[in-house]
């Protein structure tokens, strides 16, 4: 009897601790899980976290891409067995090419029976149009210099080489920035931290700056002050840092109908990680009322920005279709997101 009673309570002393080390297993879990979380919700980008404010110093010169010679018309344009050309592929990919653009409007034509959708003069829509392209034949690079051997890109944007905390979302921001600032829309230039802190190009010009927990303003005599463009690209170093996809998804885009897509619009996936492509030209066949779109993108980790292939139909890229299976745009990359989440800058 004394035996079965001792068996019993040793039974129910194990259980006892098998209960209290699971109880410590989920504690430890859900600390780790807010801890990462916390982490995370101040990084800029997606996967990293960036704890020094950017510098104020004069070094804002542009850097070139490397120069290299294209490859030969015999070689093979594509590698891995993908249609994802090692260099920018020219005619050698398809007669919608031109190597000779130099422009998205001139480096790539419409297919027969298309045109070019009309957009406003001065509009976001028409910056992009004509954003600058490096010359055909060039490789596609990490910020760090080192090759992207397995892209998906028509063509490089003609932009400076990325920084480390320069990823996909900071694309998008970079251009959308940039259009704004030299239309000389000060006031719209506001995007929110990943934390909430609200952060516009007023008050730097003012001289202020985010504090180190940026989740307010400081100031120094050290700080510029003025609209002049080496503050502009101050106030750009701090959202790149701070805001990301999920940012943006919250705060500074609306959602969009899909049959009301257009030039400047996103295709955004928001989290850790999360991506984003932008819009950057369309075409539409009046004949049969087909709506073809060029997409752009950045990525993770830092890559320059880039014109997207449209893989599954070589022969049509990069004009992407606007025929989505299951409601889902795939990128060439691989990279999918539902058609819910097309949005447009507010």
């Amino acid at each position: 009897m004394q035996n079965t009673n001792r068996a019993r309570r040793l039974k129910r002393a194990r259980q006892r601790i098998i209960a209290r080390t699971a109880m410590l297993s989920l504690i430890t879990l859900a600390c780790a899980t807010l801890l990462t979380v916390s982490i995370v919700g101040l990084s800029n980008q997606d996967s990293e976290i960036f704890t020094k404010p950017p510098e104020e110093t004069n070094s804002f010169d542009a850097t070139p891409n490397a120069t290299f010679t294209p490859a030969p018309s015999t070689s093979a344009p594509y590698v891995g067995g993908e249609l994802t050309p090692l260099r920018t592929p020219s005619a050698m990919f398809n007669n919608l090419i031109d190597p000779n653009g130099h422009t998205v409007s001139t480096r790539f034509k419409v297919p027969d029976g298309f045109k070019r959708v009309e957009l406003q003069e001065g509009s976001f829509g028409e910056y992009l149009r004509e954003l600058e392209l490096f010359p055909d034949g060039e490789r596609l690079y990490f910020w760090d210099g080192k090759i992207c051997d397995n892209p998906a890109h028509a063509a490089i944007l003609k932009r400076n080489m990325p920084k480390k905390y320069e990823q996909c979302a900071d694309t998008v921001i970079g251009l959308y920035a940039d259009y704004l600032y030299k239309n000389k829309q000060y006031d719209k230039l506001v995007f929110t931290f990943n934390n909430g802190f609200v952060c516009d190009f007023k008050h730097f010009t003012q001289g202020l700056r985010p504090n180190k927990d940026a989740n307010g303003w400081e100031s120094s005599p050290d700080y510029w002050k003025g609209n002049d463009e080496r503050v502009f690209k101050v106030f750009l170093d701090y959202v790149f840092l701070y805001a990301n996809t999920a940012s943006l998804f919250e705060n500074e885009l609306k959602k969009v109908d899909i049959n009301d897509i257009s030039v400047g619009d996103v295709f955004v996936t928001p989290g850790f990680p999360g991506h984003i492509v932008l819009i950057c030209d369309m075409i539409k066949n009046p004949q049969i009322g087909e709506v073809r779109f060029m997409t752009l993108q950045g990525s993770m980790p830092a890559l320059q920005p880039h014109i997207m292939l449209n893989a599954h139909e070589p022969e049509m890229s990069p004009w992407q279709n606007t025929r989505f299976e299951n409601d889902v745009f795939l990128s060439a990359t691989g990279w999918f997101c539902p058609t819910q989440n097309l949005m447009r800058f507010k």
